[in-house]
C-alpha cells in the first residue's frame, strides 16, 4: 500500500472536518419534548405546557374536521391514513430592554436620560380568541 499524497491528505481532512460539523449539528439540535400527546388523528410532541397542547389538539382537530367536511362535499373520497405527527414548539422571546425617550420638549433632559432602566420577559402566549399579543 502507497502513502497517500499531500492532496489526498488535504482532502480527507476536510472530508473528517465536514463529518465532524455534520455530528456537532445533529447532536446540537436534538429536541425533546415534554409532552406527548394524540388526538383522533394527529400524533403531537410539543414543548409547550399540556394545557397549550390540548388547546392546539382540539384547533387542529377542528380544521381536520373542516377539511373532511370540504372533501365531502366536493365528493372526495378520504382515504384511511395514520395519525399525523406534528412538534409543538413553545417559542420564547428574547429579554427587550424599556428605555426612556428623551424629547427636546422635556423640561429636565438629565433626569429623562438617567431614568431607571427596566427588563421585562415576555413569553409567547395564545389567549382563548387566538390573538397572540405583542
Amino acid at each position: 500500500m502507497r502513502a497517500l499524497k499531500a492532496r489526498e491528505k488535504r482532502i480527507l481532512t476536510y472530508l473528517a472536518i465536514l463529518i465532524a460539523v455534520l455530528v456537532w449539528d445533529s447532536i446540537r439540535r436534538h429536541w425533546v419534548p415534554k409532552v406527548v400527546m394524540e388526538t383522533d388523528h394527529y400524533t403531537i410532541y410539543s414543548s409547550a405546557t399540556m394545557t397549550q397542547t390540548r388547546e392546539i389538539g382540539q384547533v387542529a382537530e377542528i380544521v381536520y374536521g373542516g377539511y373532511r367536511q370540504l372533501l365531502d362535499e366536493l365528493h372526495q373520497e378520504i382515504h384511511p391514513h395514520p395519525r399525523l405527527k406534528s412538534k409543538l414548539i413553545q417559542q420564547v422571546t428574547p429579554r427587550i430592554i424599556l428605555r426612556p425617550e428623551v424629547s427636546e420638549n422635556s423640561p429636565d433632559i438629565t433626569e429623562n436620560a438617567t431614568a431607571r432602566r427596566v427588563c421585562y420577559e415576555c413569553f409567547f402566549v395564545i389567549t382563548s380568541s387566538g390573538y397572540v399579543p405583542r
